[in-house]
């Protein structure tokens, strides 16, 4: 059984999320969140990914259509000069002479002048032409061209050929570290011309450089270049000199992982020549200023140092699994697939290590799967993030998986405190924490002291023990704020609170679903104490537990638009607050569904199992489709167009606007239309 879970949905919650993001500790010991603003590059940001089109050489890079000749270090200068002459023809008309000179010359003493000129007779198509390109000695036009400087290493070599309707070529070509490469540099260009005009040229470099140019014009001339460079520097956003790591622009540089490389010299600068262990490819990228960017390929990453054995992460490093590799070459990250169907990158702690990856602030951990953490130790943070440890933050998580991962205390998975942490795009499965007589709290995610966590798009599925887990199977929080938007909490089990646990701080939920989630005692989607939760879309059914699936103790809690079947019931204990219940359905096979003390909950605008005090509240059948397995709205349901428009979500739980159907609107507010509960009915 399956609820359908929106990809992407507008978050009118985040009305009050907009005034946070600026943390401050206030005097209950946890932070109050200002400005908390959920993106790509994750909380506070400046924390992710930089796209840009990239240029390369021809065996790892690629060169853009035109590239203005502008040498890094040579000095060299370009002078170009394109005359075009028209004159009639006696018998066919018009006749086109065009005059095209190019002279390069740069501080290493060699100057070149290249002159090539084309006539079209339009009777009888053809095209003569000749170019000339002096090397050493002194052309005709007094130029001494000196000996050229040579350069065993890396030479790029670019070229800008441009082709106009009257059939002048111009060809500049500059090679970043001198003009002349001993590695025998080689640059072709091609263009194609319909009429069949062909003009050719040929220039020979006594320093055993070879450039040849064939270009052939068309009406819309098209200009081909390659280019060879020896060293294979690869920049994924800019042009990279691989001699000394120096970056043009932003990023820097990559550096290469791949374990089934066998590469026999391991720079990293290349995938040929990758590091075979992911810690190698993150110190040398440490090293450079700016940090590279590290690319691992898909393997099987294991760690073998024992229990103090992690990958750590240094400060500001993005980290990307995903790739190919060697077998595929990329060259930007946009050619990546880092799903584990197609690239699986697998980092394991091979059931030892205390932690697989330790986190720093400003790092990016990007399409892996974290598997065989084992915190089993007794000092310290031993006992706690298995998969993931964030002391140190703000970091980002997007496109992982953490699977199979056990702590004795807290954070199955990933133990985040006194730090920011974005998890995005990833899914949490049979992790653990506890073993019945530790702490046993967040199987999946655990974050305590002044943490801040941002988790959109997200899975908690099947994390946790009936036994042993006992606060959160999928999550818990302790003195810490989160946000958690359009992600999925099912099949969760815990001795106690068996989906998500909230402990003081400030808590948004919007567009979650919990679902077939246990516990022994109660609280199985969601619990907390002296928390404050602002939940909306919440779609909440089918778990078990002997208690209320939400179970709140002195909590403050606003619940708008929201659906909850089943066995569970809002509840909460010694509350000083009382809770604000707008737009919701809350049914269940018991005779009443609402169970409170001290301060009787606002209700208002919903429809309740055994009714309750409030403004247009009902107790009616809310006639769901089929629940508890799908819990939308019949055609005919008496929550249809009968709730407060000002309060709701711009859209419903599936990302659905919201709709006017032809019966009368009984609801209140801008739009008067909105229906009651988490789905809004659409024929």
């Amino acid at each position: 059984m399956h609820i359908r879970i929106p990809a992407v949905a507008c978050i009118r919650a985040f009305t009050l999320l907009q005034s946070l993001l600026i943390l401050t500790i206030s005097g209950c010991g946890y932070l109050d969140v200002e400005n908390i603003e959920r993106d790509s590059e994750g909380i506070e940001g400046s924390i992710g990914t930089e796209n840009s089109n990239d240029s390369t050489d021809s065996e790892s890079n690629i060169i853009p259509d035109t590239i203005t000749a502008s040498p890094l270090d040579s000095g060299t200068n370009f002078d170009t000069e394109s005359n075009t002459e028209t004159e009639s023809s006696p018998f066919s008309g018009t006749e086109v002479d065009t005059t095209s000179d190019s002279n390069s010359s740069a501080d290493t003493g060699i100057d070149t002048v290249t002159e090539s000129f084309t006539e079209t007779d339009s009777d009888s198509g053809t095209t003569t032409g000749t170019a000339t390109e002096l090397d050493t000695g002194t052309d005709s036009d007094s130029t001494t061209n000196s000996d050229a400087e040579t350069d065993s290493n890396a030479a790029t070599d670019s070229d800008s050929a441009t082709v106009t309707d009257s059939a002048t070529d111009s060809d500049s070509a500059t090679d970043s570290d001198s003009v002349t490469d001993s590695d025998s540099v080689t640059d072709s260009d091609s263009v194609t011309d319909s009429d069949s005009v062909t003009d050719s040229d040929s220039a020979t470099d006594s320093d055993s450089a070879s450039d040849s140019d064939s270009v052939t014009d068309s009406d819309s001339a098209t200009d081909s270049d390659s280019a060879t460079d020896s060293d294979s520097a690869t920049d994924s956003d800019s042009a990279t000199d691989s001699d000394t790591g120096t970056d043009i622009s932003s990023p820097s540089c990559i550096r290469y992982v791949d374990i089934n490389a066998g590469a026999v010299v391991e720079t990293g600068l290349s995938w040929a020549e990758s590091f075979s262990d992911i810690q190698s490819g993150i110190n040398a990228a440490a090293s450079e200023i700016p940090v590279c960017e590290v690319w691992v390929a898909s393997g099987n990453y294991i760690l073998f140092g024992g229990v103090t054995d992690a990958i750590t992460l240094e400060p500001d490093i993005k980290l990307y699994g995903g790739f190919g590799g060697l077998d595929v070459g990329e060259t930007i990250r946009e050619q990546r697939d880092p799903s584990p169907s197609v690239n699986p990158t697998i980092i394991s702690g091979n059931n030892t290590a205390f932690h697989v990856v330790i986190g720093s602030a400003g790092a990016r951990v990007d399409g892996f799967t974290i598997v065989g953490g084992n915190a089993v130790g007794t000092s310290g943070v031993e006992g706690v993030g298995a998969a993931l440890l964030v002391e140190s933050g703000p970091m980002v998580v997007d496109n992982c998986h953490f699977q199979a991962n056990y702590a004795m205390d807290a954070g199955g998975a990933i133990y985040v405190a006194n730090s920011a942490l974005s998890v995005f795009n990833s899914r949490f499965t049979n992790n653990i924490a506890g073993d019945g007589f530790s702490l046993g709290a967040g199987s999946g995610l655990a974050a305590m002291n002044n943490a801040v966590v941002q988790i959109d798009n997200v899975e908690f599925d099947s994390n946790g023990h009936p036994a042993n887990a006992l606060y959160g199977a999928a999550a818990f929080f302790s003195q810490s704020d989160s946000i958690i938007t359009n992600s999925a909490v099912t099949n969760n089990d815990s001795v106690t609170y068996g989906g998500m646990y909230f402990s003081q701080g400030t808590h948004i939920l919007y567009n979650v679903l919990f679902e077939g989630n246990s516990s022994s005692i109660g609280g199985a989607a969601v619990a907390g104490s002296s928390a404050t939760i602002d939940a909306s879309n919440l779609v909440v059914t089918d778990n078990s537990s002997s208690g209320a699936d939400i179970n709140l103790a002195d909590c403050t809690l606003t619940l708008t638009n929201s659906t909850i079947y089943d066995s569970g019931v809002p509840y909460s204990d010694d509350a000083t607050t009382a809770a604000v219940i707008t737009n919701c359905i809350i049914w269940t096979p018991a005779a009443s569904a609402i169970n409170y003390a001290n301060i009787a909950p606002t209700i208002s605008y919903s429809i309740i199992k055994g009714g309750a005090p409030g403004t247009n509240v009902f107790d009616v059948d809310p006639l769901f489709v089929a629940a508890p397995g799908n819990v939308e709205l019949q055609v005919d349901s008496p929550g249809i167009d009968a709730a407060n428009g000002d309060v709701a979500p711009d859209a419903d739980f599936l990302g659905a606007l919201r709709y006017d159907s032809a019966v009368g609107n009984t609801g209140i507010g801008s739009p008067p239309y909105v229906d009651i509960g988490a789905y809004e009915y659409w024929p």
